[in-house]
């Protein structure tokens, strides 16, 4: 009989790995290439504008002129002058023509950086004075010889420093009526009198000026049993300077005027205006007493 042969094993079929289908690049990250290389390019043409010359300047890219007022900008031409012999622009960039020049136009810069910082510095300073003039209650709690008193004169000393009106009485900005702030002046305050005899808190004390009319008039407000009312004095003004005036007064009104005094000749003193703005004014009188106002 035949022998059956003999049975092979089969080998299964190797199973070939499948490829996967290649994917399409991915198009976000090549838009953002594309976008930073725009804005790389469009910076560095920025920059190149910004220091090319004057003459090839197109009249729309012409930048705001940043110079202080009263200071020309140094003539930038291709054949500058630099220790006599010429040269031409550098990188897009020329050469101012002389020494003299270019020290005119570094000190012009200097000189506005220095008002900016200064009238960032007296502003700080106002605003210091102010918010000590409502804590001291108009210097009724700053006596002579108090740190708060020694303060604020510090600080009124430095702003009178950048007066900007130093002929006071030939501008227009002294006349109106101006809010008492703060003062060394007891007479004023009343701090030796009873409080019903004192200007009330809550309203201001004025005082009016006309440079034109050569008058002026102060008015206190009162206050007693819940009556409001206002005590005044008039007066007329004599020019000493440009920023003083020698002042006589001439009446005082009492309960809003309805009882006037004549008053004496000795009634009298002497106001220099140390600063002036359209908005703050200090006073100096003859007796060293200090008046900060604002309007």
């Amino acid at each position: 009989p035949l022998s059956p042969a003999p049975f092979q094993a089969v080998q299964p079929r190797k199973a070939h790995p499948r490829t996967r289908p290649t994917r399409a690049p991915r198009l976000l990250p090549r838009l953002k290439m594309v976008f930073r290389a725009s804005l790389l390019l469009l910076c560095i043409a920025s920059s190149s504008l910004a220091f090319a010359p004057p003459s090839i300047l197109p009249k729309s890219a012409a930048a705001p002129s940043i110079l202080p007022r009263g200071v020309s900008a140094p003539s930038l031409t291709k054949g500058a002058v630099r220790g006599g012999a010429q040269r031409g622009a550098v990188g897009g960039v020329c050469m101012v023509e002389s020494a003299d020049e270019l020290q005119k136009f570094r000190s012009g810069a200097t000189d506005a950086l220095k008002t900016l910082v200064n009238a960032g510095k007296t502003s700080e300073l106002k605003l210091d004075m102010l918010l000590l003039a409502d804590e001291t209650e108009r210097g009724l709690t700053s006596p002579e010889g108090s740190e708060a008193r020694a303060k604020m004169l510090a600080i009124v000393e430095e702003v009178e420093k950048s007066n900007p009106t130093p002929n006071p009485l030939d501008s227009s900005l002294i006349n109106g009526a101006w809010t008492l702030r703060w003062t060394t002046s007891t007479s004023i305050l009343g701090g030796t009198k009873p409080k019903f005899l004192r200007p009330d808190p809550a309203r201001p004390i004025l005082q009016m000026i006309d440079v034109a009319t050569l008058t002026a008039r102060n008015e206190e407000p009162r206050k007693l049993l819940g009556t409001k009312y206002v005590n005044s004095v008039d007066a007329v003004l004599e020019p000493m300077s440009k920023s003083k005036v020698a002042v006589q007064f001439i009446k005082f009104n009492i309960l809003g005027g309805k009882l006037s005094i004549k008053a004496p000749k000795r009634a009298r003193g002497e106001l220099d205006t140390t600063y002036l703005s359209d908005t703050l004014r200090i006073s100096r009188g003859d007796r060293g007493n200090v008046f900060i106002l604002t309007k």
